[in-house]
């Protein structure tokens, strides 16, 4: 077939990427555009046809959701003796190598091991994949399916523990990994790429000069002659998608509006039009909180009929609250049309709509078979619908976040925009919380008894209980190792919080509960127990690579934990299970709000600002520290502080304190949180994404 394709490649060699639904999919993409490499996306009924016009020299097959543990007539729908016989290196991961693996022969079984998170491997520096790299490596695992025996020619040049995490066909070079090279979770997952791309033969001749030359010219012939509305939020996003469009089509067609929702942070608006005049945009902005508080909209089901909603100020489900805030921007975009006298039929809608919002929200536009994990602003059914008739112009929709910022630089726009830290378009409403009751499962009891085996696993180990194979199973001789020096040296206390969180684990959504540790007092070598006060304990009374690393394990340990977070003022006395009604109303979000301020200036005035690519301020309907005996009501409410670090803003972890910001910097926060009327307890997020994403909701 190769022989064939000669004489009709595409000047430029690409790598093809076979798209199985992964989140992390198009990082794929990015981390190989990084490396100047062109690249394709191809569905797995691809035909020599695309293979020979774009130039194929090797085929990269993503993660997803789906399973390679298939009826025989499900698994050849997949094409794998098509992949087999392109005559190209294969790279398959996660989903991808457990279909090279069945595909030789393998087994690929669900096992009771689930990997969802940072994971040290060894691997077999001899295999051309690896080549320059250390035998161990630290990368992201996430996958529920496991390889338990390898197939035909393959080799394991890769493992965690006991678990297959790489294998090679050198000779044929077919290659596969269990991890995500793509993320950055797996630090040196760009050289296996440029390893892969060597052995491809494919030079690095695709830059984001080129690109950005593209879009410009892909907006000049997608406007010609029609009126835009572009709606400014006023972060990097639309800040750059402005500039490009007034590069491309100049100030006359362009109509720039800010639309507050009554969701945005203390004074932001006035911050978004001084930041948007800098670059010349003089904004028109529409006050439309009265119209967002108490919209509705209707969501179509999987049933092709729709339902109704409740209206937001009281709505408690977080894509319910997501598609309201989405389809409510598009009536005010259709009242504009109105105001202006602008005619539907001559006027684009213009929104700063990246890739990864559209992979987060399951979009046919990214991907024909990735999981739904939120619905963006920006990705609604009605958006979709503009979308589908035309209606829409997206210039950034190929783009990452990190892209954005070089295309801002090139544009000439200036630090104080392009290092905005982001802010989602439904602003403080995803940052609250809604319940009107907690959420005790069926399994509620169940995972919180593993939890408490788990933080005093020192004394639990010499009292096996029943559900003990639970932690024993799952990690490994080291990590136990590590869990039961860790629980030795200080009491932990950990409380499942009756409150579902939004996560993603396996490639797919989850809406699961959150666990929160808390220290009482530690013994050391340096004298007696100390009794913690909270934060502003001494750095020795807080070891952070223990939280973190318990953060770490919990969600493979108990799959309906997608969160781990670590509670300031010491230990949390009594077990939770009700919460604080909460609904979006006005006390509730100034609350929110007043929160949010008090804790940025704190990392503005700390210098931390720079050391954290976001950190989301979120209000949760938890009330500790109540007696059961006295029977006090839950009324309060508790903070917590998400701090991310992240390149691609689709994988991250948090911050670390007393590394990348001073303990002292939280200690302000949580003291100046703590004086708020109604707040109970400020809390830390210490997990990566995945398990959990950067948003709670």
């Amino acid at each position: 077939m190769v022989e064939e394709m000669n004489s009709h490649q595409h000047d430029i060699k690409s790598i093809a990427i076979l798209d199985a639904g992964s989140q992390y999919g198009k990082l794929i993409d990015r981390k190989l555009r990084e490396l100047s490499i062109r690249t394709v996306f191809l569905d797995f009924d691809f035909t020599a046809e695309e293979i020979v016009n774009e130039n194929v020299q090797g085929v990269i097959i993503s993660g997803g959701p789906g399973t390679v543990i298939l009826e025989d007539q499900e698994f050849k729908r997949l094409n794998g003796d098509r992949i087999l016989k392109l005559g190209v290196p294969v790279l398959g991961i996660c989903f991808g190598m457990q279909l090279l693996n069945k595909l030789f022969g393998g087994v690929v079984e669900r096992t009771a091991l689930r990997e969802d998170g940072e994971c040290e491997i060894e691997i077999n520096t001899d295999c051309p994949l690896f080549s320059g790299l250390d035998s161990k490596q630290t990368v992201l695992l996430t996958h529920g399916d496991t390889c338990t025996n390898v197939g035909g020619e393959l080799k394991i040049v890769g493992k965690h523990g006991d678990t297959i995490s790489a294998l090679s066909y050198e000779s044929a070079k077919f290659y596969g990994v269990q991890f995500h090279p793509e993320t950055d979770l797996t630090p040196n997952g760009k050289v296996i790429f440029k390893n892969f791309c060597k052995i491809c033969g494919v030079e690095p001749d695709y830059t984001l000069t080129s690109r950005l030359k593209s879009t410009i010219k892909e907006i000049e012939d997608s406007v010609g002659q029609r009126n835009v509305v572009c709606l400014i939020s006023g972060g990097v996003d639309s800040a750059v998608c402005a500039a490009m469009l007034q590069k491309a089509i100049g100030k006359e067609k362009i109509y720039p509006v800010h639309i507050d929702n009554g969701f945005m942070r203390l004074n932001e608006s006035k911050l978004v039009e001084k930041s948007l005049a800098e670059i010349g945009v003089t904004l028109e902005v529409y006050n439309e909180a009265k119209n967002f508080s108490v919209a509705t909209t209707r969501i179509l089901q999987k049933d092709d009929t729709y339902r109704a909603c409740t209206q937001l100020n009281r709505t408690i489900h977080p894509e319910e609250k997501r598609q309201i805030i989405g389809d409510c921007f598009i009536s005010v975009f259709n009242k504009i049309l109105v105001d202006k006298g602008l005619d539907i039929a001559n006027t684009l809608l213009c929104q700063g709509t990246l890739r990864p919002d559209l992979i987060e929200s399951g979009s046919a536009y990214a991907s024909s078979k990735c999981d739904r994990i939120k619905t963006h602003h920006n990705d609604t059914d009605l958006v979709r619908s503009l979308r589908a008739r035309g209606k829409v112009i997206e210039p950034l929709k190929d783009f990452h976040k990190d892209e954005v910022r070089q295309i801002g630089a090139e544009l000439k726009l200036s630090c104080s925009i392009l290092q905005r830290h982001p802010f989602p378009g439904p602003g403080l409403a995803i940052r609250i919380l809604c319940a009107e009751g907690p959420n005790l499962g069926t399994d509620f009891i169940e995972t919180q008894v593993i939890l408490n085996k788990l933080a005093s696993y020192n004394d639990a180990k010499t009292r096996p209980f029943l559900l003990f194979n639970k932690i024993i199973e799952v990690l490994s001789k080291s990590e136990l190792e590590t869990l039961d020096k860790i629980t030795g040296s200080c009491k932990y206390k950990a409380t499942l919080l009756p409150i579902s969180t939004v996560g993603v684990q396996g490639d797919a959504r989850t809406y699961s509960y959150c666990a929160a540790f808390s220290c009482g007092s530690r013994t050391d070598s340096s004298g007696p127990d100390q009794q913690l006060t909270g934060i502003a304990s001494s750095k020795s009374n807080i070891n952070w690579d223990h939280l973190f690393f318990l953060a770490r394990i919990i969600p493979r340990c108990c799959h309906n934990i997608n969160r781990v977070t670590y509670v300031f003022g010491g230990e949390v006395s009594y077990p939770i299970h009700d919460i604080t009604v909460t609904y979006l109303d006005t006390p509730t979000i100034d609350l929110l709000r007043t929160a949010d301020d008090l804790a940025t200036t704190s990392l503005k005035m700390g210098n931390c600002l720079s050391s954290v690519s976001q950190m989301p301020v979120v209000l949760v309907p938890i009330h500790f520290d109540r007696d059961p005996v006295k029977r006090l009501a839950s009324t309060k409410r508790s903070v917590v502080l998400r701090t991310f670090k992240t390149q691609d803003f689709m994988t991250g972890v948090p911050a670390r304190p007393g590394k990348d910001i001073a303990e002292s910097v939280l200690n302000k926060i949580d003291q100046a949180i703590l004086k708020l009327p109604g707040i109970s307890r400020v809390m830390y997020d210490l997990t990566s994404k995945p398990p959990a994403t950067t948003e709670w909701e």
